[in-house]
């Protein structure tokens, strides 16, 4: 087909190595963040040795410095205005080579500079999901811009800053090498909550990251990935349109060095789960170690009250163990809670965690009302997997049934013993 026009670059893809020949597709990539998994852009071609070259124009809207970065595993190279401005290359044997990864140059507003890409996947290339990223960021007047945000935010009832980690840091098929948030967001997030004490922090991000601002901000709203109408939800929580009711599915530790697979990270060609069974908030319960937040975690614009939980004193391992609890709403606004119930073997022949989540049930309540939970705990719920009789054990002693708003917020408890 003819060259295509419009925003992006003109994608040609070759079923070789050289971009040699005929490409078989010829077509306007709009987004330069292409995944191929672990296949190739089409089914005919290779996906063991391919090649794509990306050609079109660059013009920034203002005299600036601009950065030019690529991300990507095989062979690639940038070219601005014929010149080649940046190469890299991740091989099986060297992994990345000592070449940077991005280059920065100063650009001049409205001129349209010529720039190709050029991209090559051998068989000797590292195997797995072939990435191509290519973005551009400006670091043109920082300190301008976090003074302006900063006399918008003293100026201002309530500030609310956006943060968070894109696609460009956070993906699959490799890791961060860091829990805190990328460019200067941590230093623009204190220095508007200096200007103006009513400041909110809406987080995005699909993994935990480190707050070194926690204490400096009144509140934190961690929307995670929302998808496309997050903003509408995000600005129904803050009016308070919605009561929010969601739990943290993952605990967030305060620093790097407090997670479960910190000793074993970064991995080489082999990566090794040494934290076994004790991941998540079983690590740091069993280490006891304070996470930034508790696994289970989230608050709400309501309060409830736990009552007494409502369970057999004693049981065997064939019973089915029938758990219930009231739970009221005593604040202003109507509102959901999930109830979480973990459980607590106390003596185990072998090491387990300090307590399990074994149920969770979400309640919607209006205020002063109230219900009563149950849960139905099976051999499983009190069970670990003996590896060396190849089956479930649930050994009798005494256990806790813990029940809380979360992992570290348990409102009751109550005491069973497991007989023969």
């Amino acid at each position: 087909p003819a060259q295509g026009e419009g925003y992006g670059l003109w994608g040609e893809y070759f079923n070789n190595t050289e971009l040699s020949g005929k490409p078989q597709i010829a077509q306007v990539d709009g987004n330069m963040n292409l995944w191929w998994g672990g296949s190739s852009p089409a089914p005919d071609i290779s996906p063991q040795a391919f090649s794509a070259r990306w050609t079109g124009t660059l013009t920034v809207p203002q005299d600036a410095s601009y950065t030019l970065k690529i991300s990507r595993l095989g062979e690639c190279s940038i070219f601005l205005d014929g010149k080649r401005i940046l190469a890299y290359r991740t091989s099986a044997e060297k992994g990345a080579d000592a070449q940077p990864d991005s280059v920065t140059l100063n650009l001049k507003a409205g001129k349209a500079y010529g720039l190709r890409m050029e991209y090559s996947k051998r068989p000797t290339d590292v195997n797995g999901g072939f990435i191509v990223s290519f973005g551009i960021t400006t670091g043109s007047d920082l300190a301008g811009q976090l003074e302006r945000a900063v006399k918008l935010a003293a100026t201002s009832d309530i500030a609310i800053v956006f943060a968070g980690v894109s696609r460009r840091f956070e993906q699959e098929g490799s890791d961060r090498l860091d829990l805190r948030l990328p460019g200067n967001q941590d230093e623009l997030i204190r220095a508007v909550a200096r200007a103006n004490p009513r400041t909110i922090v809406v987080v995005n991000a699909g993994a935990p990251i480190a707050m070194p601002w926690v204490d400096e901000v009144p509140a934190i709203l961690d929307a995670f990935y929302p998808g496309q109408d997050g903003g509408s939800a995000i600005i129904d929580i803050l009016t308070g349109a919605v009561n929010p009711s969601g739990k943290l599915a993952v605990t967030f530790p305060k620093r790097i060095e407090d997670t479960p697979a910190f000793l074993d990270y970064p991995g080489t060609r082999e990566s090794r789960y040494g934290e076994g069974i004790f991941v998540g908030y079983r690590y740091y319960d069993k280490r006891l170690v304070e996470p930034l937040f508790p696994f289970g975690f989230g608050l709400s614009y309501t309060t409830f009250a736990y009552g007494a939980i409502s369970a057999p004193t004693t049981c065997t391992a064939h019973d089915e163990v029938q758990i219930s609890l009231p739970i009221t709403n005593t604040g202003k606004h109507r509102g959901k809670e999930v109830v979480q119930l973990y459980v607590q073997d106390v003596v185990s022949s072998l090491a387990r965690p300090v307590r399990e989540l074994k149920g969770f049930a979400k309640v919607d309540l209006a205020p002063g009302e109230s219900t009563v939970v149950n849960f139905k705990l099976g051999q499983r719920a009190f069970a670990f997997y003996d590896t060396h009789h190849a089956q479930w054990i649930a050994e009798p002693g005494a256990f806790v049934i813990q029940v809380g708003s979360s992992s570290r917020d348990i409102r009751a408890t109550a005491n069973l013993t497991m007989t023969q």
